[in-house]
């Protein structure tokens, strides 16, 4: 049986550590400390790890489609740069690829998808690069 060519998941762009929400983005990750941001890793590789597919690619690219909790103007890359680090290494330690290097992510896409008031998100896309297997 052939793998798929690709698969799409759906991730919070913000997670609950103890009381408090946490956004996923440069602002939070600049600030917090290494120890919230450990956690927070932790957290979202738990999180992902239950959506990803039982897959290896050697060469993916990666797209990620980032709704808001409002509409009010952000930066899609604030919120993206993060995710983008926190999901790479999560298809490395779940051995969707070997390496998240740029042999084996050769293209990265973001997004402004909406807005999603009650469940800010990304949903993301990765698909094989077939030239890989010839």
């Amino acid at each position: 049986m052939t793998e798929p060519d690709s698969f799409t998941v759906t991730v919070p762009s913000r997670l609950r550590l103890g009381r408090r929400m946490y956004p996923l983005n440069l602002n939070l990750y600049r600030n917090a400390h290494y120890i919230v941001k450990a956690k927070l890793k932790d957290l979202f590789a738990e999180t992902v790890r239950h959506l990803l597919p039982p897959v290896r690619y050697d060469i993916i690219e990666i797209r990620y489609d980032v709704y808001f909790g409002s509409s009010r103007r952000q930066d899609v890359m604030n919120v993206g740069a993060v995710i983008d680090k926190f999901f790479e290494d999560c298809l490395v330690s779940n051995g969707v690829i070997p390496d998240d290097n740029s042999y084996h992510v050769i293209d990265t896409h973001f997004r402004y998808a909406g807005v999603s008031k009650n469940n800010p998100h990304v949903d993301i896309t990765v698909t094989a690069d077939r030239r890989a297997y010839g």
